[in-house]
């Protein structure tokens, strides 16, 4: 692929979109979701080595490259997501599944973690570089009990106090557990928090 993806087991994603700014968006919301994967950017489908093509793990385009590739496309529908401006294009064939890019960053990451888990089953249908490196199934044995309480809470939207009062504990306890997890995690935002809670099965995805 290009210099981005020069690994030899690291499942493999392309996004192609002619639009940089949204193709790198999508592109930090994959790495997020998917830190195992590596993703790779394409201006068009003819930037993509055509030895390269049949070991990708999941394509993200946009709709005018559908259209410009819509026979390849129809044939590897299982594996590609179409990224949208607003509703669903009424000339997307039914097949594909789509993204919309005009959601704000929290609802956008809720629809991508609902599709990874439709379209993999919990886990249980990725690559098994995959499931390993990223330990899909089961909660962290680095987070107490405790912590993944707090964890619940954080990424259900409570606020520090909501989360003391709920969990009968103090607020400094609540900021501890929250600053310990951030670091456990090596996580800079909630939406970080959120991608590893959904993942582990702490929080079901309509929850976020």
């Amino acid at each position: 692929m290009d210099e981005h993806s020069h690994s030899g087991k690291k499942p493999q994603i392309a996004v192609v979109n002619r639009n940089t700014l949204a193709a790198n968006g999508l592109t930090s919301l994959i790495e997020g979701v998917m830190p195992m994967a590596e993703v790779a950017v394409f201006n068009k489908m003819s930037d993509i080595p055509e030895s390269s093509l049949s070991g990708l793990f999941h394509f993200f385009i946009s709709a005018d490259v559908l259209f410009e590739n819509r026979e390849y496309f129809v044939g590897q529908c299982h594996k590609t997501i179409v990224v949208t401006e607003g509703d669903r294009h009424p000339t997307i064939p039914a097949c594909f599944r789509t993204l919309d890019a005009t959601l704000n960053s929290h609802a956008l990451l809720r629809e991508f973690l609902r599709m990874e888990q439709m379209a993999h089953g919990g886990g249980r249908k990725l690559p098994e570089e995959m499931k390993q490196s990223g330990n899909m199934t089961a909660k962290s044995p680095e987070l107490t009990p405790r912590e993944v309480e707090v964890l619940h809470e954080i990424v259900t939207g409570h606020i520090n106090k909501e989360i003391a009062d709920k969990l009968n504990i103090s607020l400094t306890t609540v900021i501890t557990h929250r600053k310990n997890i951030m670091e456990k995690l090596h996580a800079k935002s909630v939406a970080t928090l959120a991608i590893y809670a959904v993942m582990h099965g702490i929080v079901p995805v309509d929850q976020i």
